[in-house]
């Protein structure tokens, strides 16, 4: 079964990725029509996507951040070094400990700070312990 992500919905049918990588492929050696009845859909499908119409599908540029960055002068001058002196302690308790001192900090911001925690740990934090199961 097709999703939204996979198909153009053009009258009468869908067409999935792989029908126009097929004829896109065509394309280079073949007529629009030949190719596009090869990769299965009309020629005059086949015009609208040569002609540069681009499917819902297509990968879209990102268009970046809207708001500006409320943890910018708090990660890595104060959350940075508390996470290298006591690794084990929760996102949750650093945040509430920032918005004390921070009052501009909203709640919203605690699940951000959350993934940037996790993230720095990752990146940064200590190893993991390698368990080998034993059979």
């Amino acid at each position: 079964m097709l999703t939204s992500t996979q198909a153009i919905k053009v009258p009468g049918r869908q067409i999935t990725e792989e029908q126009i990588r097929l004829f896109v492929k065509r394309r280079k050696t073949l007529p629009v029509d030949t190719a596009a009845a090869k990769a299965g859909f009309s020629a005059r499908t086949g015009y609208r996507l040569q002609r540069g119409s681009r499917p819902p599908f297509a990968s879209k540029l990102s268009r970046g951040s809207r708001r500006p960055d409320s943890l910018a002068g708090i990660f890595l001058e104060e959350v940075v070094p508390i996470l290298r002196k006591t690794p084990e302690l929760r996102p949750v308790a650093i945040f509430h400990e920032r918005q004390r001192h921070h009052s501009q900090l909203k709640d919203g911001v605690c699940r951000t700070l959350e993934r940037r925690i996790s993230q720095w740990k990752a990146e940064h934090g200590s190893d993991r312990p390698v368990i080998f199961p034993q059979t």
